[in-house]
């Protein structure tokens, strides 16, 4: 079995911060949408029927769905294809009559998995027309109510969940939310820089083409969503892993001012590539293809033809190339994603300064924010290695598992430090952040996981996704199927409903605290180092919460310093490198 990869390293040096980009195994409850007509709805919707609202390209006609009406498939922008493609997204095109919203959109080209072995690549699918969003709302007469926006994983390579994988119709209607999903460019058709395609456009030179694609599915749901009930107002953007590191991309970028007004962080970290870096891979994407194409034979000769070529015939060239062609020219490691470099501090969509304007405060958006990871993020990757393999089959001896734990443990709580060090820069400039670490499933012989899940998988990376949405019901998903019992379901279901409890106050009040009453209190970020308020420890046994607040900081000095002390620290570190010199 191919080795499964998380798409982010920070330097293996006296620190490592791990960062896996949205890769998990998840696969939510079937997409709601396909029902024609469960109860007549309340909400007015255009000329009375309630399936049909106005945008502003037109008239849409979606369905009802689990107590939800469902539009599927809405463009928010036009076809970045032809010469549209590396430009900033455009305005959609309008249509006349009734656009019928009961499909999902294309998913954007990428690598594919197999359903059944999400570490599978199988092929490249997808389509560049591919710039379309989903909204539920809840089957009431209400409006005016909070949007909660989501953004998908995947590395920035792949959509991980996909649309149809991850219903967003018990979070509507458990918050009464109107539930944004969104496609967005990915790989090198969405973040990609080169002297050649940069014209007069500030937007379209800056490379940050899914960024931007974001930023303008925000724009679509500040013109258009109060049609559907929401309110343009209360917009919280959300994300897991890649999701994340792109909601840390809003939070820096003045395009994005006034578009949202809370934000909620799952497992990403904030990371910028350099624009050199960017124009470093396009020319090696140029050389790669020349040489596919049989215009040189190797690295050199394909030097030596692009040395020749001018700016407008280098252009020509990469918008002849289909869009297959050009993920094709990228080796995915198992589960499809591939590295690349993407979220350039261009001056103009990301500032300059990169991620260190989170640390000086010149970020423009201090919104309130809940942000956290998992308590064992990285067995997710860790137990499809070939050496962890006994681990996912409950062969591993105790020798074996001591030592996966102990990788695990490091590399997580490096990468929990990561978000340690980002938050307490944040807090020095906002006082409103609530930090989270999600425990459900962990802790080996005692987790509520069955074994050999307990060890190979605990509270790993992407099983809070479910919790967040509100689908702890979902036993046909990929964590679902070995996680989820009968014996946890009560656990489980309250720990879901808190948290969403938690993210109706962020969403209505800025204060996940709000409609909180009956649980803990969830306290704001301190900077303050004893015994402070650091995060809020989310868990469940089998049928009773366990969440309370904790005090603890993660420092990755003195992480590394414990690590070293370790009797095993050698193997510890061997295995940690290893997995980082897959990718950097």
């Amino acid at each position: 079995m191919k080795k499964f990869i998380p798409n982010y390293f920070l330097p293996f040096m006296i620190c490592l911060l791990f960062l896996a980009a949205g890769s998990k195994f998840i696969s939510a409850a079937a997409a709601a949408g396909n029902g024609t007509g469960d109860q007549p709805s309340g909400f007015a919707g255009t000329s009375g029927d309630p399936l049909v609202v106005k945008t502003a390209s037109g008239l849409v006609k979606g369905n009802y769905a689990d107590q939800t009406i469902v539009w599927k498939g809405l463009p928010f922008a036009k076809r970045p294809v032809g010469n549209l493609r590396w430009k900033a997204p455009q305005e959609p095109d309008s249509w006349k009559g009734i656009k019928p919203a009961d499909e999902f959109g294309d998913i954007c080209p990428q690598y594919l998995t197999d359903p059944e072995d999400i570490s599978k690549t199988i092929g490249i699918g997808g389509s560049e027309d591919c710039l379309y969003l989903n909204v539920w709302r809840p089957n009431t007469k209400e409006s005016n109510l909070p949007v909660y926006f989501w953004i998908h994983g995947g590395g920035n390579s792949i959509q991980l969940p996909l649309h149809q994988d991850l219903s967003g119709a018990n979070l509507s209607t458990t918050d009464n939310f109107v539930v944004v999903s969104i496609n967005y460019r990915l790989g090198p058709l969405g973040w990609f820089t080169h002297p050649a395609l940069k014209g007069f456009n500030a937007y379209d030179n800056s490379g940050n083409f899914g960024t931007l694609d974001i930023i303008k599915a925000l724009e679509w749901v500040k013109k258009n969503i109060a049609a559907f009930g929401g309110n343009p107002g209360g917009v919280t953007v959300a994300g897991e892993s890649a999701g994340g590191l792109n909601t840390f991309s809003l939070i820096m970028s003045d395009l994005a001012k006034g578009l949202f007004h809370h934000a909620v962080i799952e497992s990403g970290m904030a990371i910028t590539s350099s624009v050199k870096s960017g124009e470093t891979y396009a020319n090696g994407i140029i050389i790669k293809s020349l040489i596919r194409d049989g215009l040189a034979t190797d690295e050199a000769s394909a030097q030596a033809y692009l040395d020749k070529m001018s700016r407008s015939d280098i252009k020509k060239y990469l918008l002849a190339q289909s869009a297959q062609d050009l993920i094709a020219l990228n080796t995915p490691a198992s589960g499809a994603m591939y590295i690349m470099p993407n979220i350039f501090p261009d001056g103009v969509v990301i500032p300059k300064s990169g991620t260190a304007a989170l640390r000086d405060g010149t970020y423009p958006n201090k919104v309130p924010l809940i942000i956290g990871t998992n308590e064992d993020e990285v067995k997710l990757f860790l137990f499809m290695t070939p050496q962890f393999m006994p681990i996912a089959l409950g062969t591993a001896d105790a020798d074996l598992i001591e030592l996966y734990n102990l990788v695990s443990k490091y590399m997580t709580d490096l990468w929990k430090a990561g978000i340690d060090s980002t938050v307490r820069s944040m807090r020095a400039y906002q006082d409103n952040i609530y930090e989270y670490n999600f425990n459900w499933g962990a802790g080996g012989a005692g987790s509520v996981l069955p074994y050999p899940y307990n060890y190979a998988l605990g509270s790993c990376h992407g099983m809070e996704i479910e919790f967040f949405f509100g689908n702890t019901d979902n036993v046909t998903g990929m964590l679902g199927k070995v996680g989820y019992t009968d014996q946890n379901l009560p656990g489980r279901t309250a720990l879901s409903q808190a948290i969403m409890t938690y993210l109706d106050g962020l969403a209505r009040k800025g204060d996940p605290n709000v409609y909180a009453e009956k649980l803990p209190q969830w306290q704001p970020w301190s900077n303050k180092f004893l015994n402070a308020p650091k995060s809020l420890i989310l868990d469940a046994g089998d049928s009773d919460l366990r969440i309370q607040m904790s005090t603890e900081e993660y420092n990755a000095l003195v992480i590394m310093g414990q690590l070293l002390r370790e009797p095993r620290a050698q193997e510890i570190l061997e295995v940690m490198k290893e997995m980082s010199s897959l990718i950097i």
